[in-house]
């Protein structure tokens, strides 16, 4: 902006804090033409918290719609003055400023812009569309008359915070409200005064007005349990300044004693408990994205006014913890926070331009009120404002300077004595390269270089100077260009920040975390890194991602219970309570569980750490599944090594009384059979009539006894044999065989057994076939792995002889260089104990005389010990067993 005035000084300064303080607002992307030009028209300052908030939702918006825009902010700054006098000096610096049209659309921020263009927008800038947002007590009736107005309402949440608020606080019989003669307090208050009667009953309605920052401070320190404090306003101070909405705040709850609420998003973190808030970036973004609607060709006679607003409760932990508040306690969906950084901390940086900005302000419209009464008070008041900056510029800790175009220093405050160590005499007229080394001065040049073509903004440069002591300084610059009226480049203006110590510790603190991240990521256990108090997971290793089967972005912010990793959440408990007690936690046995479901054995250690000054638990797992699996292999083997001594001696005693009883039981049949001429020939020597006899035989049953004594002793043969199994190996040759040919004979085997059609008919239950290669050839002894099969199919038949629609899923798939064989049934499921113990010899659960116990046993000795496999048992109590049998694809045995 070029002001017209004949004082060649009052020029230089202006143009001096436009370059020094002034913000590209253009949206529009590179090598993206601007096609709309938008004026937003902000009731308030610049760097007033709800208006940065809003002003921030609309050029997110704007930036990504794709759009290309120009953003024009005007700041009216009416909370500091608002009458019909200011409203008239700025209609008149509005219509010196501006052309009638210039803009395609006009954005206004809160009720007093709103109001102003109701009242101005057709003179100023004529009938172009007005998209509104932030408007308090908004009335169809504001629109009557007035053509091409659309937007968001301003829809606080009282009632549901005062609710969530009394519910909070049940001992609340009096709420106090501070004010002052403002529009939004008035707006607010009679918003209040309309639902004061749903609490008649229970809740008392205090106003304390007019009152300053002060007394505020007081009346809150004195208020006693029972009292509660809603902000709906504004505040100043006592000398009549406008306090930022977060100051006002935290002085407030730091004063008082009692709970203090709002309903605005910027208070939450500065001291309120907090609140259904309303966002004034939500209705930034709202009002944008109406504004582009109409920009495209929209009607905006045809966008009905937004009345609510998407509010949510916020609530501040470190209030809630102050006032004993447990979370749970909340409205459902709120949203706790807890922000250790203040206002003034975070914005530390941002003083400076902020500054400016109050002076750039204050300059502009103090020459156009002036240039009106004469050009005399114009150069006083300039003067004045001009000594102000420059008191500014030398009280601040950075080095400000100013180089012309061939990077001389024109100008350099005081600072840089403070910097390196030089007078500002010594300074001036020489360059920044003269305070370098050749090689520091030579890598500078190149990067100034390169900025200085483009005529671009120095950003956060980076350069080691050295000290009038000889020790070595790392600035960080920043800087503007200086452009004359043709465009042509004549020096920089900027500031120097010495960053030595935050150098020095960045590189300490990169060193510690090149280190840690070396141990951390590379390391053969699962690391995790967790919040100690949330237990939301900070950072994992690889290990932990390769071990559990998850993606990083899957585990990080969620916590080990959301995730289900623990198979017993207690342990989780326990662990913590080691934590509490110990400081520490060594080589705890844990069963954790995989993405995929899988359960895996660890042992779990942990040690409390800090990282950015919360308390973290940096848990190490060490993954013990196989070593655990391999142990109980060798005990099971060694059980079946001791039943295989066993059963060749119980064999050899055994079998020959058996074939004693078997073939002697044969010859008496054989002595009674009435059809033999010798028996009939020695019956008559003895008068003895062998049909009589054998009428008494089957009368008195001792045809059924003897045909019991042959079961019995062929039974006793068949154990005999199983024992055998674990002291000799086969002589069946291992070849390579079809397991899906197999497995089809083993279950016609299972439905033609005679014995098992006595108990359960195995061709009622249904087999479900899920095999992704039944082609697949196995090197095995066929007869052995059919007896596998058969007992398991037999086992599992017996298990669902009480089970309404029983069935077998049997699939087979490979599993790295094994050939897996599931047999899943649904019958009623084995205990944890029984489990353990299944592949036990002689272990049964069934009745005496039903079972050996030696099938399973059995099995898995031809499995484990004869074939290198694996046979295990997956089960959970009433949801049905799995028996798993994996195959090697190569057997030594076949070359």
């Amino acid at each position: 902006m070029r002001l017209k005035t004949r004082n060649i000084g009052i020029s230089i300064l202006v143009l001096f804090l436009l370059d020094l303080i002034s913000c590209n607002l253009s949206f529009a992307k590179n090598n993206v033409p601007s096609t709309y030009n938008v004026l937003v028209m902000q009731s308030y300052h610049s760097t007033l918290t709800w208006s940065k908030s809003i002003e921030q939702g609309i050029e997110t918006y704007f930036e990504h719609s794709g759009q290309g825009v120009n953003l024009q902010i005007e700041y009216m700054d009416s909370k500091r003055v608002w009458d019909e006098t200011y409203k008239k000096v700025l209609y008149d610096i509005y219509k010196y400023k501006y052309k009638p049209n210039e803009f395609n659309l006009i954005i206004s921020v809160d009720n007093n812009a709103f109001d102003f263009l109701v009242e101005y927008r057709d003179k100023l800038f004529g009938s172009i569309p007005v998209v509104f947002c932030g408007v308090n007590d908004f009335q169809d009736s504001m629109l009557n008359n007035v053509g091409l107005f659309t937007g968001i309402v301003e829809d606080i949440s009282f009632k549901e915070t005062i609710d969530a608020a009394l519910s909070l606080h049940p001992e609340t019989n009096n709420i106090v409200i501070y004010g002052i003669d403002s529009i939004t307090y008035m707006a607010n208050k009679a918003a209040i005064r309309r639902i004061e009667g749903d609490y008649k009953d229970s809740v008392k309605f205090t106003y304390v007005e007019n009152a300053n920052m002060e007394m505020i401070e007081k009346h809150a320190h004195a208020l006693k349990n029972g009292n509660l404090i809603l902000i709906i306003s504004s505040m100043k101070n006592a000398a009549g300044v406008i306090l930022s909405f977060e100051d006002y705040c935290y002085r407030t709850s730091h004063a008082a004693k009692v709970p203090v609420y709002s309903f605005w998003d910027f208070h939450v973190g500065h001291g309120i408990v907090g609140g259904k808030v309303i966002s004034g970036r939500s209705q930034g973004e709202t009002a944008a994205k109406m504004a582009l609607t109409i920009l495209k060709g929209a009607d905006p006679r045809m966008i009905p006014v937004i009345k609510t607003s998407p509010n949510e409760y916020y609530f501040d932990l470190q209030q809630l913890e102050r006032f004993h508040i447990d979370v749970s306690s909340l409205p459902k969906g709120s949203n706790v926070v807890n922000k250790k950084v203040g206002v003034y901390e975070k914005y530390y940086n941002l003083i400076f331009k902020v500054l400016g900005v109050f002076v750039f302000l204050f300059i502009l419209i103090l020459l156009l009120i002036v240039d009106i009464e004469g050009r005399k008070r114009t150069e006083i008041a300039l003067r004045a404002s001009e000594k102000k900056f420059r008191s500014i510029i030398e009280s601040s800790s950075d080095w400000i300077w100013e180089v012309d175009g061939d990077g001389v220093y024109t100008y350099v405050s005081p600072m840089v004595k403070d910097i390196l160590g030089y007078e500002v005499d010594e300074v001036l007229g020489k360059t920044v390269f003269d305070f370098m080394n050749d090689e520091e001065a030579e890598r500078v040049f190149e990067v100034f270089d390169h900025i200085i073509d483009k005529k671009a903004n120095m950003e956060s440069v980076e350069s080691t100077c050295i000290h009038k002591k000889g020790h070595e300084v790392v600035l960080e610059t920043n800087g503007v260009p200086i452009l004359d009226n043709e465009g042509q480049l004549r020096g920089y203006r900027g500031v120097d920040r010495d960053i030595t110590k935050r150098k020095k510790a960045e590189n300490e603190l990169k060193d510690s975390e090149e280190k840690f991240h070396k141990i951390f990521y590379t390391g053969s256990a699962a690391m995790i890194i967790s919040d100690f108090n949330s237990g939301e997971i900070i950072d994992v290793n690889n290990m932990f991602l390769d071990s559990m089967g998850y993606k990083k972005e899957e585990v990080i912010g969620r916590t080990s219970k959301a995730l289900g990793l623990f198979s017993d959440y207690s342990d989780r408990e326990k662990m913590r309570n080691m934590m509490i007690d110990n400081g520490s936690v060594r080589n705890f046995e844990i069963k954790v569980r995989t993405k995929g479901n899988e359960e895996r054995l660890g042992l779990f250690s942990a040690d409390l750490v800090n990282i950015q000054d919360k308390k973290a638990l940096l848990s190490i797992v060490t993954d013990i599944t196989e070593l655990k699996r391999s142990q109980e292999l060798m005990i099971q083997s060694e059980k079946m090594l001791s039943v295989g001594g066993l059963a060749a001696g119980i064999a050899h005693e055994i079998n020959n009384p058996l074939a004693g009883i078997l073939q002697n039981m044969q010859l008496i049949r054989n002595r009674l059979k009435k059809e033999k001429a010798a028996n009939v020939n020695i019956a008559n020597e003895f008068g003895l009539n062998l049909h009589a006899l054998d009428e008494y035989m089957q009368r008195r049953d001792i045809e059924m006894m003897m045909d019991l004594i042959v079961d019995s002793g062929k039974r006793a043969a068949k154990i005999v044999n199983n024992i055998l199994s674990f002291s000799r190996k086969s002589e069946e040759d291992f070849a390579y065989n079809n397991i899906a040919k197999l497995l089809d004979e083993s279950v016609e085997l299972a439905s033609s057994d005679y014995d098992l059609k006595k108990k359960y008919d195995f061709k009622n239950i249904k087999i479900i076939r899920e095999c992704k290669d039944e082609g697949c050839m196995i090197p095995c002894e066929f007869s052995q792995i059919q007896q596998v099969f058969f007992n398991i199919l037999r086992n599992g038949a017996e298990a669902m002889k009480s089970t309404k629609d029983p069935k077998f899923i049997i699939r087979m798939y490979h599993k790295n260089n094994m050939f897996v064989i599931e047999f899943e049934d649904n019958g009623p499921g084995l205990e944890e104990s029984v489990a353990k113990r299944v592949f036990e010899p002689f272990f049964t659960t069934k009745a005496v005389g039903e079972g050996t116990g030696l099938g399973l046993s059995v099995s898995y000795f031809i499995i484990v010990e004869k074939h290198g496999g694996k046979l295990e048992v997956e089960s959970v109590l009433g949801r049905g067993a799995k028996f798993i049998v994996s195959l090697p694809k190569n057997h030594e045995k076949i070359s």
